[in-house]
């Protein structure tokens, strides 16, 4: 990682105010994502936990390791997910995450919150993205 980029991403890094748990598929390895090991020297308050999680949505094949984001607090109630760890753009994307989980602000507009606050039980959403 860049030396800019680095600074940039621990200045994100830095409002973060309890600890979130990044939730690593047991088959992941830190060498595979060097990013992530750079991120957890960052932010203490960023923790890796190896578990296995449930197998990812297979697309076209693709078996890469998963992870997610959830407050240390809460550890079973993942609030967010990456097939593979995020690269790019979706690397401020999965910091941005982190803080907000952290901070317990979900960043949602006044009228998402108010549909949010109106769902009777938990929500899941796919969200499909791709590189660049």
């Amino acid at each position: 990682m860049l030396p800019a980029r680095r600074a940039l991403l621990q200045a994100s890094l830095a409002a973060m105010d309890s600890a979130v748990l990044v939730l690593a598929d047991a088959e992941a390895h830190l060498a595979e994502d060097p990013t992530l090991a750079e991120l957890l020297a960052l932010q203490p308050l960023l923790r890796l936990r190896r578990r296995a999680l449930p197998a990812p949505l297979d697309l076209a094949g693709l078996s890469r390791p998963h992870y997610r984001l959830t407050r240390a607090d809460e550890p079973d109630a993942a609030r967010a997910g990456f097939l593979g760890f995020p690269q790019g753009f979706l690397l401020d994307a999965f910091c941005d995450l982190a803080v907000a989980l952290s901070r317990r602000d979900p960043h949602a507009s006044p009228l998402a919150r108010e549909v949010l606050d109106r769902l009777a039980r938990p929500v899941e959403a796919l969200v499909l993205t791709t590189p660049g």
